[in-house]
């Protein structure tokens, strides 16, 4: 895991994984880490109608959920700020990356064009972190 140090990025991830309160969750981010895309069409993990395609939205890794019923998670209630070659952007976590390492989230299409138009780069390093929005 790439993060503000390799041993304080694991720290913090180990945190959420093994139950620290849901409010350090606002508190994880990520230096160099990856961003990918994807362009799902269905319902997320929060529970809601998504449109990978089109709409603004992003998927975290499961290891930083905290409830047995997704649902309910608060990171439904966040968002994440990304940041490459000098570009930011925000989006709504409304989903969970289950394939992705601690370091990685998985942005919809449209977020990730903002971000970088080819789509045939696949994958991006960026920094991440979960903020509320």
């Amino acid at each position: 895991m790439r993060g503000k140090s390799t041993a304080a990025g694991a720290a913090a991830l180990a945190a959420l994984v093994f139950g620290a309160p849901a409010h350090a969750q606002t508190e994880f981010s990520v230096k160099g880490g990856w961003a990918g895309w994807y362009n799902y069409a269905g319902y997320g993990a929060c529970g809601t109608a998504i449109n990978a395609e089109s709409q603004l939205l992003a998927a975290v890794p499961t290891a930083l959920w905290t409830t047995a019923d997704s649902n309910d998670d608060p990171l439904c209630q966040r968002g994440v700020e990304v940041t490459y070659e000098g570009r930011t952007i925000r989006a709504p976590i409304l989903d969970r990356c289950v394939s992705c390492a601690g370091d990685k989230i998985e942005l919809s299409q449209a977020a990730f064009q903002i971000l970088e138009s080819d789509l045939g780069v696949g994958q991006i390093q960026v920094d991440w972190r979960v903020v509320s929005l």
